[in-house]
């Protein structure tokens, strides 16, 4: 197996452990507007934009989506910075790269504002060669964000690592081999049958990248 130049990673799910900030919030806001919180698996909301989860899990009308996201974005962020939980042996893992000189990099579909600020309250920002985020007025698909990602790194081999079916299919549109891992949110393995790796644990994250790139 050749040597990866590049590891691009998602963020929520993957790095980030978005539920304990998210869910809370999310509940919220659904009983706000009128929609029974126990009706949907909070998991499907983590990967897409909320523009799109609100759109398509919740089925809202597209004003309503609009006052959704404007009752949700100030609260989520608040929240989010009151749960500032990465995965157990990320930071580590992150850190020994950087250290090693291996470029690594985040392509997310989080609302690029909220995943700035977590990275630089975390003070982790400098761990990263590029970051690719999602703006509503000028929303990308997750392709576009590795892309992005690709072309500010110079990157000729790079490899994504993910937790959803949104990083793989990215993955597979832009041609880059892809890492589903299991720790993440995934409904099951079968959302990530057709990556090309595919790890339980950041352990074994860790394990792969430190061989293979």
């Amino acid at each position: 197996m050749s040597k990866f130049d590049l590891i691009i990673y998602d963020f929520d799910g993957t790095l980030y452990d978005t539920r304990p900030g998210l869910h809370k919030i999310l509940r919220q806001m659904l009983a706000e507007f009128g929609f029974n919180p126990d009706g949907y698996d909070l998991k499907e909301f983590v990967g897409p934009p909320m523009e799109w989860s609100l759109a398509n899990i919740v089925g809202a009308a597209p004003d309503v989506v609009t006052q959704m996201i404007v009752y949700f974005r100030p609260r989520y962020q608040e929240s989010a910075l009151e749960h500032l939980i990465f995965f157990d042996g990320i930071m580590p893992m992150l850190e020994e790269f950087k250290q090693a000189g291996k470029k690594q990099a985040i392509a997310s579909l989080k609302f690029r504002p909220s995943l700035d600020k977590i990275l630089e309250v975390a003070s982790i920002g400098h761990l990263f060669d590029a970051v690719a985020g999602y703006y509503p007025d000028a929303p990308e698909t997750k392709a576009q964000l590795m892309r992005t990602v690709i072309e500010a790194t110079g990157a000729k081999a790079p490899i994504m690592v993910g937790d959803r079916h949104f990083d793989l299919t990215g993955a597979q549109e832009v041609g880059v081999p892809f890492i589903g891992v299991g720790y993440g949110y995934a409904r099951d393995m079968a959302e990530l049958a057709e990556g090309d790796y595919w790890v339980a644990t950041v352990a074994e994250l860790h394990q792969f990248l430190a061989q293979h790139t």
